[in-house]
């Protein structure tokens, strides 16, 4: 079902498999619809022939039909039953707002997938992409963003990244939003009817009290603007960097972790011009690695400026250093070196180990010896990584919308109307004037929140899910 399908279509039940893996102990199938209960109980049978549905959620143990064949009946089929578990909500009182099932049996994908065939011949439907949680969503029980969070604890890829995106399905931004609406609504009934009064002496806001209200309110959106843009959304994988001086093994390294030749590696400096990055998996989840050209006072030639001034820029913009620094170099200058580093998390990789005994400076932050070419440190060096990493994740708080940038660009829009407002308020203008763009404001939050929507929105946001979700 896409997002613009009739709504005659949530009258269908819906079946997909919603767990299960190869080699996984359980699976699940999972129905929802009104036709639910008639479904269930022509393809799965009570060992307790008592255990009639009643109107509460309840488990029932029994067995389910698997049927093997093309034929239309059963009789033309091969017939077996398999134990089950059935969990069944008969009420609307569920996550889709309508009566659901599912079943629990062995996770093995060719009996899911025979049974959710019997559930088709049954009379339910296929599900689409996100059609359970946009169900969830048309009666109420999750606005947009929560739906969004739902997508985001499918993808997570570490504790931090559940955790906001848990947070977000809790309400984290959609209370505040939702607030802010019932706010600007109550604000623009106050200033309606003081307009549909306008011929009597009848004052429902003052207009200091106006601007009052306008300026708390768009103080408030400010406030989650600028969470949103300091945050990193959630989703996106931290970006380390390797920094030091030419030749200091930087190359090598990221070759090493990344288990592949993506990098050249030379004796000559300068080797690398422009920087590299690939993905590579630490215990705290994946992060971006990326090679970046050497740093040095001496500037040979304009190439070499140029990739430096590239590297400068991208350095404010990463979550962690890792800088690179030749075993076989006297180790004290790192300390005025660091001067030249932005303000970020950074640990010490002392390469070429093999070919010389590392001094370890005293440096407020954690150093590894390592050796591209044996492979010597680098398990040290991806645990102190991941340490690191997943230690600034819990230090930092989770992006309170876990959203696209179509969000901001919401809030930056609400904040524009917003101050439009202030500004004929303040000026003495029309308040008819300040009504229109309170209605663009509050048409705004309800498209962000999903008071308002449109089928693109539906489509953009749930064709993203896996089915069964």
């Amino acid at each position: 079902m896409s997002a613009g399908a009739s709504s005659n279509d949530l009258q269908d039940t819906i079946v997909a498999i919603a767990a299960g893996a190869p080699l996984t102990p359980r699976g699940i199938v999972r129905l929802t619809g009104p036709q639910v209960a008639e479904i269930v109980w022509r393809v799965f049978t009570a060992d307790d022939p008592s255990a009639i549905p009643e109107h509460r959620p309840q488990r029932i143990v029994g067995r389910i039909r698997i049927s093997a064949g093309e034929g239309e009946s059963a009789n033309s089929r091969d017939v077996a039953t398999l134990p089950a578990d059935l969990w069944f909500w008969p009420s609307p009182r569920t996550y889709t707002g309508q009566p659901s099932a599912e079943f629990h049996v062995p996770g093995l994908p060719f009996l899911l997938e025979q049974i959710v065939q019997e559930c088709l011949r049954a009379g339910a439907r296929m599900a689409a992409p996100g059609e359970f949680t946009m169900r969830a969503f048309l009666a109420g029980r999750l606005d947009l963003l929560q739906a969004q969070a739902v997508l985001q604890v499918i993808e997570a890829h570490n504790e931090s990244q559940l955790q906001a995106a848990l947070s977000q399905l809790a309400g984290g931004l959609s209370t505040p939003l939702h607030e802010l609406r019932d706010q600007l609504i109550m604000v623009l009934a106050h200033l309606e009817a003081g307009l549909d009064f306008v011929d009597e002496d009848i004052e429902f806001i003052s207009r200091d009290q106006l601007i009052g209200d306008l300026l708390a309110v768009r103080h408030r959106v400010e406030t989650i603007l600028e969470q949103l843009r300091q945050r990193r959304a959630v989703g996106q994988r931290p970006r380390v960097a390797l920094v030091g001086p030419p030749n200091a093994g930087k190359s090598s390294l990221f070759n090493a972790l990344l288990g592949e030749s993506a990098a050249i590696v030379a004796p000559q400096s300068g080797t690398t011009r422009d920087y590299l990055s690939g993905r590579v998996a630490l215990l705290s989840g994946e992060i971006e690695l990326i090679d970046t050209a050497g740093l040095d006072q001496n500037l040979p030639d304009h190439l070499d400026r140029l990739s430096q001034q590239h590297t400068s820029r991208l350095l404010p913009t990463t979550d962690m250093l890792v800088l690179c620094w030749d075993a076989q170099q006297p180790t004290d200058p790192i300390a005025s070196w660091l001067q030249y580093l932005p303000q970020t998390p950074t640990l010490l990789a002392l390469g070429k180990s093999d070919l010389a005994a590392p001094q370890f400076p005293a440096l407020p932050f954690p150093i590894v010896a390592v050796s591209a070419i044996h492979g010597t440190g680098l398990a040290a060096l991806r645990n102190a990584l991941s340490d690191a990493i997943g230690q600034r994740s819990r230090e930092q708080s989770p992006d309170p919308a876990g959203l696209a940038v179509q969000a901001i660009d919401d809030l930056e829009q609400i904040e524009q109307s917003l101050s439009e407002a202030l500004e004929v308020a303040s000026a003495q203008g029309g308040e008819e004037l300040v009504a229109a763009e309170l209605h663009r404001a509050i048409d705004r939050l309800g498209r962000l929140v999903g008071t308002i929507y449109t089928d693109d929105i539906l489509d953009s946001i749930f064709s993203r899910f896996c089915i069964g979700k």
